[in-house]
């Protein structure tokens, strides 16, 4: 393996306090309700998509507009961070010679900030957002967006997430895939999609991950 596929949201940023919050913000606007449980599962859904499915086809924005409203409320006191040792993994993991790619259901303009913000964009060489491709996960057209933009086979990659929509966009994508427990999705969940690989802390997906880069060189 030389292409690493990261999800953002849960993965490599601690992003998933401050998502839930918003959301719920969000939803008691719009006069719903939401436990955290049914919010988590659709962390890694383009905003957009969350919305249709509550309001219908080409009513998505009501909830995104809400959303991103609440979100550049209270961003500011909720600065994000990169899960302690992402930030070194990568680094290592690009010194020893592998491409590494984002691949987020983000809107382009948030995940250029989230990216500078956390101090994570300088160490890849592709970033696909939810405006780069027209289908989302768990479809493949991200992934494959990302491998084609890396020069990179499918064979040559591995996805890596932590929830049930990015494992099935890099199995779609013909990649290996590895599950993270620590983000939005359950262990359970992630196991019963039966990854590769399933990693319960940064520094054994760093392990995980070095090891499969030096096994193709």
């Amino acid at each position: 393996m030389r292409a690493f596929l990261f999800d953002l949201d849960g993965t490599l940023n601690d992003s998933v306090p401050l998502i839930c919050y918003v959301s719920q913000l969000a939803y008691a606007e719009l006069g719903l309700e939401r436990s955290l449980e049914q919010i988590k599962q659709t962390i890694g859904v383009p905003l957009v998509k969350t919305g249709e499915e509550i309001f219908g086809p080409g009513k998505g924005d009501i909830y995104r507009l809400s959303y991103q409203r609440h979100y550049n409320e209270v961003a500011e006191r909720f600065p994000l961070q990169a899960f302690p040792g992402i930030l070194d993994m990568l680094a290592e993991l690009r010194a020893a010679g592998a491409k590494l790619a984002v691949v987020t259901s983000k809107r382009h303009r948030l995940t250029l900030e989230n990216l500078e913000s956390t101090g994570l964009l300088p160490f890849l060489d592709v970033v696909v957002d939810a405006q780069s491709t027209e289908k989302h996960k768990p479809d493949p057209e991200p992934a494959l967006l990302a491998l084609e933009e890396l020069g990179c086979g499918p064979e040559q990659g591995i996805f890596i997430g932590d929830s049930v929509f990015d494992l099935g966009c890099g199995r779609n994508a013909g990649m290996q895939v590895m599950g993270v427990s620590w983000g939005a999705g359950s262990r359970q969940e992630l196991a019963d999609f039966r990854p590769e690989y399933l990693c319960d802390s940064v520094a054994e997906m760093r392990q995980q991950l070095l090891s499969l880069l030096k096994l193709s060189c």
